[in-house]
């Protein structure tokens, strides 16, 4: 989609765990739980959290990597 920021898909191609905001076609590439985090758009708290939650878990962000780059090859 025109609305899913090249950055975005680059991060994942990269196997790069994403948080981003649900702003847009964003959430089609960022799957919440599954390639990243979603948050509500200006909630810095959200986006602390999700971001803590990736630093503190390194299984979950080689998950996470691992389906971000699937789905962005796949495409």
């Amino acid at each position: 989609g025109d609305t899913i920021p090249q950055v975005l898909m680059q991060a994942l191609a990269m196997g790069l765990p994403v948080v981003s905001t649900t702003v847009g076609s964003i959430p089609d590439v960022v799957i919440d739980g599954r390639t990243g985090f979603v948050v509500p758009p200006r909630d810095a708290k959200a986006l602390a959290e999700r971001i803590q939650v990736l630093l503190n878990d390194p299984s979950l962000r080689r998950r996470m990597a691992a389906e971000g780059r699937a789905l962005v090859v796949q495409s």
